[in-house]
């Protein structure tokens, strides 16, 4: 029972723990706003530090509540924004 009560706490964090990504064009009017800086995370399905940041360390509750706090999030795939 305490194993599965367990596994239920870790998936609730990993469910809650999520960076809430902007859109790139009212990342800097919301960052304005706010008075945060803008943090640009360029990636691709085909990164395997992109996936494992997203996986791992974007899930980690310590870090998305400081980027939360200090940070506006954009993602670009640099495969569908080439420029």
């Amino acid at each position: 029972m305490s194993r599965l009560f367990l596994g239920l706490l870790l998936v609730i964090s990993f469910v809650y723990a999520e960076i809430e990504w902007e859109d790139y064009d009212d990342a800097f009017t919301l960052a304005k706003q706010q008075n945060k800086a803008v943090m640009i995370m360029f990636s691709a399905p085909s990164c395997k530090v992109c996936r494992y940041m997203k996986s791992t360390v974007y899930t980690d509750p310590f870090v998305d509540s400081y980027l939360e706090e200090f940070f506006i999030a954009v993602e670009i795939d640099y495969h569908d924004n080439p420029d």
